[in-house]
């Protein structure tokens, strides 16, 4: 019976779908739209730090000095369920003097050393 779970919990996993696949089209007026691509590698950087290193709770910022855009992640409710790392990622970023006015918090799972979106949602 372990092993069933075990396999059930491997199959949602892998049936994710990766974040290139989530239409984008909103982006278009985003924040990220407006980044250059140095924004765009300190962003990436932040977000893999956050992911793999920070603990819960530890804002992980990030400011590119030439362009003024910032932002910042937060790793929280991290879990470990038959070997696969879990956590919640709050992000918040900013460039070219257009702020979101929303927090995006992603759930996100490493699967095979890669992370994937669980779940997302948007808070105001």
């Amino acid at each position: 019976m372990k092993w069933l779970k075990k396999l059930s919990v491997l199959m949602m996993l892998t049936c994710m779908v990766p974040v290139y696949a989530i239409d984008t089209s909103y982006l278009e007026y985003s924040t990220i739209s407006k980044f250059t691509p140095e924004d765009t590698m300190m962003m990436q950087k932040a977000y893999q730090k956050a992911l793999e290193v920070a603990k819960d709770g530890i804002v992980v910022r990030w400011h590119n000095k030439k362009t003024g855009a910032y932002g910042y992640f937060i790793p929280s409710h991290s879990s470990t369920i038959n070997g696969i790392t879990c956590r919640q990622l709050r992000a918040f970023n900013s460039a070219n003097g257009v702020v979101t006015p929303m927090t995006y918090f992603y759930r996100l799972c490493n699967v095979h050393g890669a992370w994937k979106v669980v779940s997302w949602r948007i808070s105001s």
